[in-house]
């Protein structure tokens, strides 16, 4: 995400060693001049036409074959963008865990940031792809992608009834948070109504001036939890003495199921 084009003949893939911030491999990402542009969809791989044969994409896609692309482990790994001074440009960690808790099996299922401005270290900022997409999106909008719905409050939760199914439609309950005043340390937990806590959401995590935080439905054991009501408390506090307390209820239904 950038407001100005890049050349991809100056940018390097890197895969870094296990545990280490050793280059594993790094690779130039094109042999050749290729600007993408602020916006712009890009796919890299190492073959344009088997991607095209095993998802459906765009009528117009622009697609890099980068035939020495370093391979990415499944189970997980650390990957990066390097500028021709060899300076870190963007940097993932990636791994099982980070899918959806509810799927048969994470083989073949791509992992999608939520948002472009979202951080992306965070394992939070990601989610598996939409099933009714075919559990990938080249080329395209992510399925998961999450617009920004503060509109002002200091807290606010989007959607109200949210569904976590991953089918691409309300698959994810965003909690936002919006202050004048950086350095806030938030704990983010979930209730069910009789007061049961069923999720320890976030703990002591330093929030900006804007931070998000996003539920899949699960509980601490990764099972999800059953229709109905929910309540999120909020709790934050900064060095200067200041403490702040917060309630919202949000309601997770997924058709059919109890």
């Amino acid at each position: 995400n950038s407001s100005r084009p890049f050349d991809l003949a100056k940018l390097y893939l890197a895969i870094y060693s296990e545990g280490t911030e050793e280059f594993q491999s790094k690779k130039v990402i094109s042999a050749s001049p290729r600007i993408i542009f602020p916006d712009d969809y890009l796919v890299i791989c190492r073959d344009c036409r088997k991607l095209s044969a095993a998802y459906r994409l765009p009528f117009t896609w622009s697609c890099v074959e980068m035939e020495s692309m370093p391979a990415l482990n499944d189970g997980g790994g650390r990957m990066s963008i390097l500028n021709r001074g060899m300076e870190v440009v963007d940097a993932v960690s990636w791994s099982d865990d980070m899918q959806f808790a509810l799927l048969h099996s994470p083989k073949g299922v791509a992992l999608e940031r939520i948002h472009p401005s979202a951080p992306s270290d965070d394992p939070m900022s990601w989610h598996s792809a939409s099933s009714l997409e075919g559990y990938a999106t080249p080329g395209r909008k992510n399925s998961q992608y999450t617009e920004s719905l503060n509109g002002g409050e200091k807290i606010r939760v989007s959607p109200e009834v949210f569904s976590p199914d991953n089918d691409g439609m309300n698959d994810l309950l965003e909690i936002g948070f919006t202050d004048d005043h950086p350095g806030w340390v938030t704990d983010v937990r979930i209730f069910e109504m009789s007061g049961r806590p069923v999720r320890h959401l976030a703990e002591s995590r330093l929030a900006g001036t804007f931070s998000r935080i996003f539920w899949d439905g699960t509980n601490d054991n990764g099972n999800l939890c059953y229709n109905g009501i929910y309540i999120i408390l909020i709790r934050r506090w900064d060095l200067q003495g200041r403490s702040e307390e917060f309630r919202k209820a949000c309601v997770l239904y997924i058709p059919g199921r109890r």
